[in-house]
């Protein structure tokens, strides 16, 4: 057996007892020079109008989602946006959570820098029928990106089986040259 099989065969084994990264692939959004790499094997959803602070939002088609399956996805969305400080953030997306009934409050609050960005995240859902939401927001050149994580059921341990992979989705989001 020649050496490079045997290390090919050893390599091998070890991904096999240590557990493999799944395939990545890097979406590349070029209207609104964003960047998030996620498995490989996810569906891509498509494109949706999508504004957090305003669910009536008419402006373009800002957003893009990929996911497991079709419950569970990662959404990002690219909105036109003056800077918001984390509270008045929090206290405007509480505001649209109670106004659609929604008995849930922002959880694990706390500062975050993707990539050179700085932002917040937060949580809201753990526990309840929607199951845990996971939300990263930054404001940079007059826009907010937004990086949600939902429809993991955590009563299946989905959100759990999921957490690694979504925190590295998150991890990798880039603002690209143009943004």
């Amino acid at each position: 057996m020649s050496v490079f099989r045997s290390l090919s065969l050893v390599a091998m084994l070890g991904v096999m007892l240590l557990g493999a990264s799944p395939a990545m692939k890097t979406y590349v959004s070029p209207k609104y020079h964003v960047s998030v790499t996620y498995p490989s094997s996810w569906i891509d959803k498509g494109v949706a109008k999508v504004d957090l602070l305003n669910p009536d939002y008419t402006g373009a088609y800002n957003s893009f989602a990929f996911g497991p399956k079709m419950d569970g996805e990662i959404l990002v969305a690219v909105v036109p946006s003056a800077p918001m400080t984390r509270d008045a953030f929090l206290a405007a997306y509480q505001s649209i959570l109670d106004e659609m009934g929604m008995n849930l409050k922002a959880e694990n609050v706390s500062d975050v820098e993707v990539n050179g960005l700085k932002g917040f995240q937060f949580d809201y859902g753990a526990g309840t029928q929607i199951g845990r939401v996971h939300l990263a927001v930054f404001f940079a050149n007059g826009k907010r990106y937004v990086i949600e994580a939902m429809g993991f059921d955590e009563r299946k341990g989905e959100y759990a089986s999921y957490a690694t992979v979504i925190d590295d989705v998150f991890a990798s989001f880039k603002l690209l040259p143009g943004a």
